[in-house]
């Protein structure tokens, strides 16, 4: 410090000045490309941080949803600023099992089976089968998409954007009566596979929810290489009802079976 008595050869420390310090705001870059948001931002003397994407129902495709810091925000000049781009309207899938297309109470389209390999169909409405009708099945408000199923060994193969998804699968035990062994519990038992990991294990839906009731079973499944192949490694096969697949941010799900 200076003014302080030392020693004749005594060392002293200096610390040298860079200048004055400069602070930047960081733009507002929202909506904009992604080249049209690194243009503002070095403008500004700022540079482009990591750059991510995900789904958003409003934000068009390649456009910036956020960014980090958020525009306002007082920064040292060169900091980083992280951007996550939309990859568009989150992706759903609602599929109808060994049946037609239908429209569920909450205005949602299934499709007509589509996307399988494999297995078999059958309709547990015609009086060659069962003869149900949707007073037969318990359980949910959409008791239609329960009356027809797909059964065997089969898979589906959905092409789906790379992202996270919310996967609904619905279930009902149609072909069960009391002459089956030990009432049917056990009778049929099967997993379920998202992209070769499970996600429903031993399932057996009569036991768990009887016969005629719609039973729902979910996962959050990562989609990375721009397919959805649900299966089973059951060597008995399986069977499913509907198929419901759910990007985020797509606004929810219909909820067939309430909790």
């Amino acid at each position: 410090m200076a003014g302080t008595s030392v020693s004749a050869g005594s060392a002293v420390n200096l610390m040298l000045s860079t200048g004055v310090a400069v602070s930047v705001f960081v733009p507002d870059v929202g909506s904009e490309t992604q080249a049209a948001a690194t243009t503002a931002l070095t403008d500004v003397g700022l540079v482009v941080g990591t750059v991510s994407s995900t789904s958003n129902n409003t934000v068009p495709v390649g456009e910036v949803i956020s960014e980090s810091p958020p525009a306002g925000t007082s920064v040292a000049s060169g900091s980083a600023v992280n951007l996550v781009l939309s990859t568009g309207t989150a992706a759903t899938i609602r599929i109808n099992a060994g049946g037609p297309a239908y429209t569920d109470g909450a205005g949602n389209v299934w499709s007509a089976d589509e996307d399988f390999s494999g297995g078999s169909t059958v309709d547990w409405s015609l009086p060659t089968t069962e003869g149900l009708t949707t007073a037969s099945i318990s359980g949910t408000s959409n008791p239609t998409l329960f009356l027809t199923e797909r059964y065997g060994t089969f898979q589906y193969d959905l092409a789906l954007p790379n992202g996270t998804y919310q996967v609904n699968l619905y279930f009902a035990e149609n072909y069960v009566n009391s002459t089956f062994p030990n009432g049917g519990i056990g009778d049929v038992v099967f997993s379920v596979q998202a992209n070769g990991v499970a996600i429903a294990s031993n399932l057996d839906v009569f036991a768990t929810v009887g016969a005629h009731a719609a039973l729902e079973e979910s996962a959050t499944v990562t989609v990375t290489n721009g397919q959805l192949v649900l299966s089973s490694p059951t060597a008995g096969g399986w069977y499913i009802n509907a198929i419901e697949v759910i990007g985020q941010n797509a606004g929810g799900t219909s909820v067939l079976v309430p909790p």
